[in-house]
């Protein structure tokens, strides 16, 4: 995040709204005065969504980030008002924790005319389409 000024403005922003309605969470591990990985979390109803996980890249081979949600799994499981976890994204390391995957849905409303039917709504529908016709994907790739 420190690389981009613009990534840094916005976990600033984020994490200062999150906190001015009382769903931030921010759960750190330590080793000594040694930070060796982040998580910021959105507690939200009966929900911990966990939104961005950072840790120090020189304690890799140690799992920083797994040891990480572990932690915060430990602490989840001992509320009484938490019913779920929510990892937000699927990465490779997520297969350590048999991580159920969910579909995510887009959803697109568009206007009732003519314009937005051309525009909008044909072209998407085509590409959905053509993304299942094997043989056009195919003919596509030569």
């Amino acid at each position: 995040i420190r690389g981009s000024a613009k990534l840094e403005d916005f976990y600033r922003d984020l994490a200062g709204r999150l906190a001015d309605k009382g769903w931030l969470e921010l759960y750190f591990l330590e080793c000594g005065p040694q930070l060796l990985a982040a998580l910021l979390g959105i507690r939200f109803g009966s929900s911990i969504t966990a939104m961005k996980t950072s840790y120090d890249e020189q304690y890799r081979p140690h799992s920083p980030g797994n040891v990480m949600l572990l932690e915060v799994v430990r602490r989840a499981f001992g509320l009484e008002d938490i019913e779920r976890i929510d990892a937000m994204s699927w990465a490779p390391y997520h297969e350590h924790w048999d991580v159920h995957y969910c579909e995510y849905y887009h959803l697109y409303v568009y206007p009732s005319s003519w314009r937005s039917t051309l525009i909008g709504r044909w072209p998407r529908a085509m590409r959905g389409w053509g993304r299942k016709q094997m043989w056009l994907r195919r003919l596509l790739k030569r």
